[in-house]
């Protein structure tokens, strides 16, 4: 027998208490949102699933009846942990996609390793101020990090993003003043907006783009980066910044390296006396004011001046190395 369904207002569905978290979701597609917390769980553990009960009225007899269905949860909320400063770890379900701008935000009791290898979007803020946190792991699949995700995690050691990732916010790793060595990869990755990725990083060393970084690295990288010593740059950026190494007020003596061919280096790139080697390929490349002022690693053999299209006011000013004759 056919039997004919009457459902109640959408106010009728009922959330349920699971562990104290709080939720949104879609009834037609069967996902949900952590959209908060009020437990005191130190170590909280996010349910990959909850349930939900759904009144109906049968038009037949015209009684009332209740239905259960299993939401299945793909993201968590913007600020839903936020503030949380007992939590000291968090495990995360395997069907997340995303986790919200701010939902860990001032979280400073998380601490050691972070497992984020089943989340494929990381939205700005997310994990801003967590100041426990020591490694991030993230997923091969990973394609978005919001701007200012890890700020001020000053317990963070180290970063590898995966190859898969596709956007990289302004900020991201501001101020994590334990940071020591960072590798960023991805596919097309263009990181023209991202500016400021690393400011205030004071013990970063080490840093490598790979070949999957294209097109302009963000301004303000590596300012107030006192401990830089060695930038190595993929084949896939043609073009520097300005003020890529000005602002980083190094105590040491930076190797630079940029294994594609530049076709632009902007105001400022490289105008640091600290600069130990310069590896650099040139072609058809405009060259902005200032862009090698004073800067000891230029010589006559590693500038090609042949390929240098236009040269801005005294971008070569102070550079000792350059003698004998330049072809212009």
């Amino acid at each position: 027998m056919l039997v004919r369904i009457a459902f109640l207002p959408l106010c009728a569905l009922i959330l349920p208490v699971y562990g104290n978290f709080t939720y949104s979701y879609n009834l037609s597609s069967k996902e949900g949102t952590v959209t908060g917390y009020d437990g005191t769980d130190e170590n909280v553990v996010i349910p990959s699933t909850f349930r939900v009960s759904e009144k109906y009225t049968d038009e037949d007899d015209g009684e009332t009846h209740t239905r259960y269905h299993t939401i299945k949860v793909v993201s968590i909320g913007a600020s839903a942990f936020s503030g949380k400063t007992n939590i000291k770890s968090v495990t995360f379900p395997s069907g997340l996609r995303i986790i919200g701008d701010s939902a860990f935000e001032g979280c400073k009791g998380i601490a050691g390793e972070i497992d984020l290898s089943n989340v494929p979007s990381i939205s700005s803020s997310a994990f801003n101020g967590c100041s426990g946190i020591t490694s991030v792991k993230f997923s091969d699949a990973l394609e978005t990090i919001g701007g200012s995700a890890f700020y001020g995690c000053t317990s963070l050691v180290s970063v590898k993003t995966p190859e898969s990732l596709k956007s990289l916010g302004g900020a991201v790793f501001y101020g994590c003043t334990s940071l020591e060595e960072a590798e960023i990869n991805g596919t097309n990755l263009n990181l023209y907006w991202a500016s400021s990725v690393f400011m205030n990083c004071k013990n970063l060393q080490k840093v490598t783009f790979g070949d999957g970084v294209v097109g302009e690295l963000g301004w303000g990288l590596f300012d107030n980066c006192s401990a830089l010593k060695s930038v190595t740059v993929g084949r896939g950026v043609t073009s520097v910044p300005q003020r890529f190494l000005s602002r980083c007020g190094s105590d040491e003596e930076i190797e630079v390296s940029f294994l594609g061919v530049i076709s632009s280096v902007d105001i400022y790139a490289f105008a640091n006396h600290r600069i130990k080697s310069l590896n650099i390929t040139l072609s058809d490349c405009q060259v902005g004011n200032y862009a090698f002022y004073g800067c000891p690693a230029v010589t006559s053999e590693n500038v090609d001046f042949s390929e240098i299209v236009s040269i801005g006011d005294s971008a070569f000013e102070g550079c000792k190395g350059i003698a004998g004759e330049i072809d212009l």
